[in-house]
């Protein structure tokens, strides 16, 4: 082949791609053809449709596809109605009545039909019609009368003339709707909040004024004022969110109830300046839960909830901003307070004051912050030169800013005299100064200490090895013996592991419940302690990633890593206080609040609360003196005697299970007992003799009663044993109340 007829050849194929590619352009493809075999609209690509036209009766509704110039050839664009009115469609709307065209299946087929049958199937005269254009092609769909079968109606396509389909009445109800159906809901444009200058709202009785300055949003009428921001976010939402649920052609809106008028001068592009303007009038005909609404200056006139536009009944008082502070914790940044700072960073907030810089905590911050939040003016006056002397405003004693983080304004408060109604403040520029309860002092003075990082202590409770209580003067020391823990001063027995574990554990995760102050003061009780907790901790430390799995931690991980030196930790702990008690931690004079569940479990000795109970299969025999009265169970063979016969076996059973299992409520003290225990004349004496175990024989003594009520408890003690017991009242009663 010569070259001259390549490259002729090469040009035909070229001319025919482009052809090819001009004339397919606007046709279907084979393969969207192939994807639509079976169905009823074979032509029906979805993405292609242009226009779609229902004719039903004297309704003609056209719905129109708007393509902009950026969009791809199958991205949907957005669809409008140009008959019989020109508005925007309702998008959930054209996409129901698609999918109705698009997803059409014959539950029957019928092939070469006539013009007769055409006529009997009702498809000459159809009762309503849909014409869609697709790649520019148009198709008609034909609804007909009723199949006498009962199966559904009969549908005609214009495509395929000689053929008509029996489907189902579902189809019938997707076209069975009005103009209103096709017709947007929503009554406004989507509303960019920065866009807006102004709100106006009107009502019979009032009318509000709001204006956006470099500062934030100022009421201007009817007085002037700091305006809530967020009291103009859920207009802007309603604005949003409103929906027609009804479309009229006619109402008297001459004299409003309510009237809304939202300015755009801010927004960039020039079409959404217009301003928004919605006006409210009375009810709804015949729908007593829906008002009239008036769009604009020539409508639509629509019905919609009352409570879709319960916004608009704030009134001026909640477009004033009556807060102490406005700001959100997402918004906030930066916080200045006298002599302090409180910084976002990427970690969490800071407490920076001067060169030194510490972790704050969280929660802290947003419970302060949300506290402010919480205040609510309770008076105002204007903010001339006098009010502010007289109200100490002139020279504030205490200021704080809040910074946001888009550095766009920020919200600063001043704290002047206080009064026996309340504390005069003055927020920013407010025109009005404003009294606040007595507590907005406290907010805006509140100390660096206040925020500081609540987690005092991270270490793996498996460390623990040692713990040492200082309790009334008395020292219990307890050691960990493998993997258990025992006390070993001032005496020597099992501690409990419970309480113990959970006491090791609150050592090594803890956490402040607050912090209250710099340094110690007679009211804290710290200078002669209820409690002082020294434990001692040995082995890694968590890593940072893995504190919040510290329970779990894998020493392994560490093997080759530095041997870490021990811990130790000095917990001092004072008077009680709400939520726990007064404490310091080592060196460090602030004083924090500990939590009260661990005040809880150091009242006592840590000794094990089983020290009590006693296995019925070491005991040879149990005594027990009530009063005047003994009563002697001894063992014979397999049962167990009282007196000179048998002890009944179910009764006495449940007495031994009782003394198997009894586990004491909590301690008391170490050393002697107090005359109050009532250990001289005790209610209940168990004479124990054993005939294994050690020792072979002692007595469990049981005192006064401690506590009555649920959770009431009696005093309890082993002849052995120099440690005091709670024993609970119903474990107690059960040996009182034993008859063999």
């Amino acid at each position: 082949m010569s070259k001259r007829t390549t490259i002729v050849l090469g040009v035909i194929a070229l001319a025919m791609a482009l052809f090819i590619g001009i004339f397919e352009s606007g046709m279907l493809s084979t393969g969207e053809l192939e994807a639509r075999r079976g169905r009823v609209l074979q032509r029906f690509v979805r993405p292609r449709v242009s226009d779609v036209e229902l004719v039903s009766g004297e309704t003609r509704i056209v719905l129109h596809r708007d393509r902009e110039e950026d969009l791809d050839e199958f991205e949907l664009g957005h669809w409008k109605l140009t008959a019989p009115i020109d508005s925007d469609a309702d998008q959930d709307a054209v996409d129901q009545l698609l999918s109705s065209l698009e997803w059409l299946e014959a539950r029957r087929s019928l092939r070469g039909i006539t013009d007769e049958d055409r006529t009997r199937f009702g498809l000459a005269e159809p009762r309503a019609t849909v014409r869609f254009t697709v790649a520019g092609e148009d198709v008609t769909v034909a609804l007909g009368g009723e199949d006498p079968r009962g199966e559904g109606v009969y549908v005609g396509v214009s495509d395929r003339p000689d053929e008509a389909f029996v489907v189902g009445q579902d189809f019938v109800e997707a076209l069975q709707h009005d103009v209103a159906h096709f017709r947007r809901k929503e009554l406004f444009d989507s509303l960019r909040s920065a866009d807006v200058s102004a709100v106006e709202l009107s009502t019979q009785q009032e009318r509000a004024r709001v204006e956006r300055t470099e500062g934030g949003w100022m009421l201007r009428e009817p007085y002037e004022a700091l305006a809530r921001t967020s009291s103009l976010e859920e207009i802007f939402s309603m604005l949003r969110e409103v929906r027609a649920t009804r479309f009229l052609d006619e109402a008297d809106l001459a004299q409003p109830s309510r009237e809304l008028v939202v300015r755009r001068d801010r927004a960039e592009n020039e079409a959404n300046r217009t301003p928004l303007r919605l006006r409210i009038g009375g009810a709804c005909p015949g729908r007593e839960a829906e008002v009239v609404a008036m769009v604009g200056d020539e409508g639509p006139i629509v019905c919609v909830t009352a409570e879709s536009i319960s916004t608009l009944d704030l009134g001026v008082d909640r477009l004033r901003e009556s807060r102490l502070v406005a700001m959100r914790d997402d918004e906030m940044e930066r916080a200045e307070l006298d002599g302090y700072q409180l910084r976002r960073e990427d970690m969490g907030w800071q407490i920076v004051q001067g060169e030194d810089e510490r972790a704050a905590d969280d929660d802290a911050i947003a419970d302060w912050t949300n506290q402010m939040r919480a205040q609510e003016a309770l008076a105002y006056e204007p903010a001339t030169d006098e009010a502010l002397r007289a109200r100490g405003l002139a020279t504030p004693r205490a200021t704080i800013t809040l910074h946001r983080s888009d550095q766009e304004r920020s919200e600063r408060v001043a704290l002047g005299a206080t009064d026996a109604d309340g504390v005069w403040v003055r927020r920013g520029d407010d025109p009005q100064i404003a009294r606040f309860p007595l507590v907005a002092a406290e907010l805006l003075t509140a100390p660096a200490i206040r925020f500081r990082d609540r987690r005092l202590v991270r270490d793996v409770e498996t460390n623990a090895q040692d713990v040492v209580v200082l309790r009334g003067g008395v020292e219990e020391r307890v050691q960990k013996r493998g993997t258990e823990w025992r006390v070993t001063t001032p005496v020597e027995v099992a501690a409990d592991g419970v309480v113990t574990r959970d006491v090791v554990r609150a050592v090594a995760s803890l956490t402040a419940v607050r912090f209250v102050a710099d340094r110690a003061s007679a009211e804290h009780g710290l200078e002669r302690p209820r409690f002082v907790v020294t434990a001692t901790f040995e082995g890694p430390l968590p890593d940072e990633d893995d504190a919040a799995e510290e329970h779990d931690h894998d020493h392994g991980e560490h093997e080759d890593e530095e041997e870490t030196p021990p811990r130790v930790f000095v917990l001092r702990i004072g008077a009680a206080t709400e939520g726990g008690a007064f404490a310091q931690l080592g060196e460090d004079p602030a004083v924090f609040v500990v939590a009260s569940d661990l005040i809880a479990d150091l009242e006592g000795p840590l000794a094990s609360r089983d020290l009590l109970a006693v296995e019925t299969s070491e005991l040879e025999s149990l005594v027990l003196v009530r009063g005047g009265e003994r009563v002697e169970l001894r063992r014979e063979g397999d049962g167990w005697t009282a007196g000179q016969g048998p002890a009944d076996e179910a009764r006495t059973t449940l007495i031994f299970d009782r003394l198997a299992s009894m586990r004491a409520v909590g301690t008391t003290r170490y050393g002697e007992p107090a005359p109050a225990d009532g250990m001289a004349s005790p209610t209940l004496v168990l004479e124990i003799h054993r005939r294994t175990g050690t020792p072979e024989q002692y007595e469990l003594r049981v005192g006064a009663p401690g506590a009555a009520g649920a959770d009431g408890w009696y005093h309890a003690r082993r002849s052995d044993l120099a440690i005091g017991f709670r024993l609970g009242a119903p474990v107690a009663r059960a040996f009182v109340d034993y008859q063999p």
